[in-house]
């Protein structure tokens, strides 16, 4: 549990991992949540957007769609 808690939890790397992931920066964190901008897709469709992420460890990272157009809602939970 708490291995995947890590990968999840480090969005900084998800540019490394993450399939059509081509930006992840992380612009402030804090020992229980972090906001992160995301570029996602494959070209033509590209959509940046903006993640508020609520982290618990070792079991729960919840990630929230704050800013984008593509989105009207987009929660993910691990």
């Amino acid at each position: 549990m708490e291995q995947m808690f890590k990968v999840v939890a480090e969005v900084e790397h998800y540019k490394n991992f993450v399939p059509y992931c081509k930006q992840s920066n992380v612009t402030s964190r804090t020992h229980d949540h972090l906001r992160a901008n995301l570029v996602v897709g494959f070209p033509p469709l590209v959509e940046s957007y903006t993640s508020s992420v609520k982290l618990t460890p070792p079991n729960l990272v919840k990630s929230v769609c704050t800013e984008g157009k593509l989105f009207n809602h987009l929660l993910t939970i691990w």
